[in-house]
């Protein structure tokens, strides 16, 4: 016999969600095949913050409220394309005690989890993030790991330049 939980919908609803914003993402997401998350996502149906922590409590995953890019541990984010991230909702962040927290926006990412921990080679815990704050952190980080890649191409350049005065 499984655990039942309480739909995402009864959640925030009874979290002070607005009906109508649900009804409207509901419609949003059946459109476009998809689930509430992707509909609240698409129509900014509620607040972020409502979304990630309702989540969490339908979940039991926890959740972060933002995250810090400068935090971000961009070796781990090597291990995936931009691509690849953006299809799966899926972002290494950092590793705590020897396991890499991995943010998602929605448990349909859970899946992908099994596969970066053979890619990273190492356990990975998930962490919830609203849809939003995953989307702009995962092309920040993105971005921080490219140019993080320039500054070590660019010193390997000068290192190469001044062995060659030599």
């Amino acid at each position: 016999m499984g655990i039942r939980r309480e739909p995402l919908q009864d959640v925030l609803l009874r979290r002070g969600a607005d009906p109508g914003r649900i009804s409207e993402a509901s419609a949003t997401a059946e459109k476009m095949s998809g689930d509430l998350i992707d509909g609240l996502a698409r129509t900014e149906g509620v607040d972020n913050e409502l979304l990630v922590t309702s989540l969490s409590q339908v979940t039991g995953l926890p959740w972060l409220p933002a995250v810090d890019i400068d935090a971000i541990d961009v070796e781990l984010v090597r291990h995936l394309t931009l691509g690849l991230a953006q299809r799966q909702g899926v972002l290494p962040l950092w590793d705590r005690d020897g396991v890499v927290e991995i943010a998602i926006a929605s448990p349909r990412a859970l899946p992908a989890l099994d596969d970066l921990r053979v890619l990273i080679g190492r356990p990975v815990q998930p962490v919830l993030l609203a849809p939003a704050a995953l989307t702009e952190t995962i092309n920040k980080a993105f971005d921080k790991a490219a140019k993080n890649a320039d500054e070590v191409i660019g010193e390997m350049e000068d290192n190469v330049e001044g062995e060659e005065d030599f």
